[in-house]
């Protein structure tokens, strides 16, 4: 008579994963794309932004230094909001000068 062991595995799928170690990023790593966007650099990095933006205030390097371009559809978009305010100010401005003149009727009656 032969005796037959069953062992069990079990796995708890709620227990963590381990981690992916990120390439430790330097000073001198970070400093080569400081001419990018963050998006950028965190791309070419092969890291998260969150990470890039963490590891950039624990080295106290400041704030990110390159500056977001507007495209030119904001600009145009600046634009039509700044000339719609003037066409609006325009009418506003010519319904004051109706409602004067209503106003001089209405009162020699």
């Amino acid at each position: 008579m032969t005796s037959k062991s069953i062992t069990f595995i079990t796995e708890n799928p709620f227990d963590k994963k381990p981690r992916k170690k990120h390439p430790r990023l330097s000073a001198e790593k970070i400093s080569k794309y400081l001419s990018m966007s963050q998006a950028e650099a965190c791309h070419h990095l092969g890291v998260s932004l969150s990470t890039l933006k963490r590891r950039f205030y624990e080295l106290n390097m400041g704030k990110w230094p390159c500056k977001k371009t507007r495209s030119k559809s904001s600009k145009s978009y600046i634009s039509t909001i700044i000339n719609k305010t003037m066409k609006d100010e325009k009418d506003l401005s010519e319904l004051s000068s109706c409602c004067v003149d209503w106003l001089v009727v209405f009162s020699s009656i």
